[in-house]
């Protein structure tokens, strides 16, 4: 049995999104951490240019976690055409159920 359809595994883009959102939580919100905090240690402001790049890297996160979800919502969204073909499609049930009706 193969699991692999033209792109790849069936997993492969649900673990690439949770790579991409995992990105975005982990590297701005670190590198802005580290900043703020040598920032302080430079010009004995502590705590307050640790906060703000705090802010600053969790308003990053909050930007790119959208962005990417977006991407992928506008990528794997069924077109509205889509689903009126899916409508049209006669069900297996109800084809049986008038078959043993004839009968």
């Amino acid at each position: 049995m193969n699991n692999q359809g033209k792109g790849g595994p069936w997993w492969r883009e649900a673990a690439f999104l949770f790579s991409e959102i995992s990105a975005w939580i982990v590297f701005p919100i670190v590198a802005a951490l580290v900043a703020g905090k040598a920032l302080d240690a430079k010009y004995g402001t502590s705590p307050w240019l640790f906060i703000t790049m705090a802010a600053f890297g969790f308003l990053i996160t909050a930007y790119g976690i959208v962005r990417s979800v977006k991407k992928y919502s506008s990528i794997s969204k069924i077109k509205k055409e889509d689903w009126k073909m899916l409508k049209k499609i006669p069900k297996e049930d109800s084809d049986t159920e008038q078959e043993k009706k004839s009968i």
